[in-house]
């Protein structure tokens, strides 16, 4: 079966859908609480979510999507004053429009500054993994949970499009149960992907509403 021949996820019902004219039959929109705006694509099996959270001046834009189809088309028709880019990681699903909006706030990393000016190749994919170990993700996302306590909500990157923030210390958890041995393995090829070519065999690790997916030798 297709990617788009997949039921369509559920919990897109819970929020408002906009109705945009330069969706290019890729992206989808949805209107959530304050005045923000998840910009979807649903089309591809990672499901990318970013975001436009207009201020009172200027609005801010969390990633700029998987590049596959020109996303300042839709921001362009949600906002018409100045947008500010951040990227929230420089993986290649959400760096993919940073050459349409300029300057872009991200990580001073070759992959993002080749994305800025238009020039990834599909081999500079693989040099998105391997920067860091499971601990230190772990680490962050404790210490992120305990340092703002008032966040109200999470805008994932992928899936859902709005998650509780109790998921960062879940997360920590899950990934220090992965670390101690207790958490129980699924291999990544059981469930249909293969992230890297090379034949490397990823661990899934199910929680609850999450998983985790890493290279066991990496940590």
């Amino acid at each position: 079966m297709k990617w788009s021949d997949m039921p369509r996820r559920p919990y897109y019902d819970n929020y408002e859908r906009v109705d945009i004219k330069n969706d290019q039959k890729w992206f989808e929109v949805y209107k959530l609480p304050g005045d923000v705006y998840a910009i979807c694509e649903p089309q591809h099996f990672q499901e990318v979510n970013f975001f436009l959270i207009i201020g009172s001046e200027r609005a801010l834009l969390l990633d700029t999507g998987m590049g596959i189809c020109y996303a300042k088309a839709v921001i362009d028709e949600l906002y018409s004053g100045k947008v500010i880019a951040v990227n929230s990681h420089f993986h290649f699903d959400h760096v993919g429009n940073n050459w349409k909006f300029q300057p872009v706030h991200a990580f001073d990393d070759p992959y993002v500054i080749a994305a800025s000016k238009k020039e990834r190749t599909s081999t500079d994919f693989g040099d998105q993994f391997g920067h860091s170990t499971l601990s230190r993700y772990c680490d962050t996302l404790a210490r992120i949970y305990r340092e703002l306590p008032d966040v109200k909500a999470l805008y994932p990157s992928h899936n859902e499009l709005i998650v509780d923030p109790i998921k960062l210390k879940e997360a920590s958890e899950g990934m220090n149960a992965i670390i101690d041995g207790t958490a129980t393995q699924q291999n990544e090829m059981d469930s249909g992907h293969e992230y890297l070519e090379d034949g490397t065999v990823l661990a899934q690790y199910q929680f609850d509403g999450f998983s985790i997916i890493y290279d066991p030798k990496s940590n």
